[in-house]
């Protein structure tokens, strides 16, 4: 069986090379224990939620019953932090390299201390869901989801609700602040589009057809990453063109989640079924796609030097760091 297994790869890695795509089946260094405890009323056996500290020191993971934080550098967990409600911990946000957010269905958004490991503030958001979670570059202001539809804006120092407005009617699947910190951009898959807001006003700057889930913001503001038409686009926010529309070497069930890398360089992308894409940006061809165990590619992260990416997802409750392999720069860019 391992030789057959083996032999299965080589010849994949093969017929990557001829394609000129590298792929990989399986691996990605695990972090958790296969089949972490899962409590009775967790009905989804899966990490939700996936975030690595600033100074790229530790990951953690939401797992609905608890929320756990490795050490990026030995792969051991160094806390646990347990759900305190019925609802689960559906998200987790860094508020700084030793302050983690949870956020759960219980509409309440807990900061803890990972060297004492307690909870040092708690926000509640009344009728706010603090899931999907963006935090402004700035760390001090935050967007979320009211349980009607409306979205809400914090002031995460004060621990209190700054202002909310109407927002997509057909929800928020994903959010995310640009660096400006005043414009958020919000995603919605039944609604076909993604939204530029100004949270200061409430007003709509931007309306993009799409067909995602998730999205991504380059860490310049320029650039947005996200599904449409089974393939990644690339949108170009200062021109208001498609910069790039890619297509994977092997097409999956579907992208979930994207990720820039902190140069702005390489995009990551989470399919739906487990796999993880890799390309370049400055070239528009694949670096490398994973074949992952069964998962769902729920969110994707650079780690802050951009040398590996963590993705959540997987049905055996882990979450898994992939290489990013280095990019092969062309004098000659190619077209879109």
């Amino acid at each position: 069986m391992r030789n057959n297994k083996a032999l299965l790869t080589m010849l994949s890695l093969a017929a990557a090379v001829v394609a000129g795509c590298q792929t990989v089946e399986g691996g990605g260094r695990p972090f958790g224990t296969r089949y972490n405890r899962i409590s009775s009323y967790q009905p989804y056996k899966a990490s939700l939620s996936v975030a690595v500290s600033p100074d790229g020191k530790h990951v953690a993971a939401a797992l609905m019953a608890h929320a756990d934080v490795w050490d990026t550098r030995t792969g051991l967990r160094v806390r646990r932090f347990w759900a305190l409600n019925p609802f689960g911990i559906t998200g987790v946000r860094f508020y700084d390299d030793q302050t983690l957010l949870t956020a759960g269905r219980d509409k309440a958004l807990r900061f803890w201390n990972l060297r004492t490991g307690k909870e040092t503030k708690r926000i509640a958001g009344d009728r706010c869901w603090f899931w999907p979670l963006a935090i402004a570059p700035d760390g001090r202001t935050a967007a979320s989801l009211e349980t009607g539809g409306r979205i809400c804006v914090w002031d995460l120092t004060a621990g209190r609700m700054l202002r909310e407005f109407p927002g997509p009617a057909d929800g928020v699947e994903d959010a995310r602040f640009l660096p400006d910190g005043n414009t958020l951009a919000t995603s919605s898959s039944a609604g076909n589009q993604i939204v530029l807001w100004d949270v200061r006003t409430g007003e709509k700057r931007k309306t993009i057809p799409a067909e995602t889930f998730s999205l991504a913001i380059s860490p310049d503001g320029k650039r947005l990453a996200y599904r449409k038409d089974n393939a990644v686009t690339v949108y170009n926010l200062d021109t208001d063109t498609i910069e790039r529309v890619l297509t994977p070497h092997e097409f999956g069930i579907g992208h979930y989640s994207f990720a820039f890398s902190p140069d702005g360089k390489t995009l990551a992308a989470a399919e739906l079924g487990g796999d993880v894409i890799l390309w370049n940006l400055v070239t528009g061809k694949e670096l490398i796609e994973y074949h992952g165990p069964h998962g769902d590619g729920l969110e994707i992260v650079f780690h802050p030097d951009g040398k590996s990416v963590f993705v959540a997802g997987y049905r055996d409750t882990t979450i898994r760091q992939w290489t990013v392999p280095e990019p092969k720069e062309s004098p000659e860019p190619s077209k879109p």
